[in-house]
């Protein structure tokens, strides 16, 4: 399953090399952007915090993402279903997309993490390189986490409209989850990180990783049982 795995993981990268340079752009501009943002932990407005844990809740899931054009959907959904005609078994082809998702996400967020410390004074001064980088695992597994959706999408539907609709929903529960964590406990989702990496970062790092790992397996699972149950793709 590995061995036929890695071959179509090949494929692809020769396919659509063109999508994983314009992603690592966007991650470069997301991580210069959010250095920007990142100075309203010091404004003293109450509101810029929650905005800023709205950003990271909802840009960090994006490292593992492909930049979904129609054109790039359409040659995507005829690959899959070509694959489906090969001796390949599911396991195979459902563990392609999610290793996809890793080979995207460890550069993207390498990207978007160097490039918000080296840009940012105001982390700098939070965190020496040590801490932060624990402050960048704990952030790269919740990303992970989500990322691992866009195989099952990818496998399950591949609609462009369900990929808007279901990001729409997406939107709602970050705005929520953001909220309640403000109002509840008082404090805000990234101050807490910086905190957790500031204390026992190593180890709040390897829990999210971790995390991250499972939920890979879990999406792999759902995904690859879905495929199975389908008379066609």
């Amino acid at each position: 399953m590995w061995q036929e795995a890695w071959k179509l993981v090949g494929h692809d990268l020769k396919r659509a090399w063109w999508n994983y340079l314009l992603i690592l752009g966007m991650s470069l501009f997301f991580g210069g952007w959010t250095a920007m943002l990142l100075r309203s932990l010091t404004s003293g407005y109450a509101f810029d915090p929650f905005l800023l844990d709205f950003y990271f809740l909802a840009i960090v899931p994006v490292i593992g993402c492909p930049w979904y054009t129609k054109k790039y959907t359409e040659r995507t959904h005829d690959q899959l279903k070509f694959y489906r005609t090969l001796p390949i078994s599911t396991g195979g082809i459902v563990l392609s997309r999610v290793l996809l998702v890793v080979l995207r996400a460890v550069p993207n967020g390498a990207v978007l993490f160097g490039a918000l410390y080296l840009l940012s004074p105001e982390m700098q001064a939070m965190l020496n390189p040590t801490e932060y980088l624990w402050f960048a695992l704990i952030w790269f597994g919740y990303g992970l986490t989500l990322s691992c959706w866009y195989p099952y999408w990818e496998l399950n539907s591949g609609s462009l409209k369900k990929f808007y609709l279901y990001s729409a929903w997406y939107v709602v529960l970050w705005i929520i989850l953001g909220l309640t964590y403000w109002l509840a406990l008082d404090m805000h989702v990234v101050q807490t990180a910086v905190a957790w990496a500031q204390g026992s970062g190593w180890l709040y790092a390897a829990l999210s990783v971790l995390l991250g790992g499972l939920a890979a397996m879990w999406w792999w699972r759902l995904s690859k049982r879905n495929l199975e149950n389908k008379t066609s793709f």
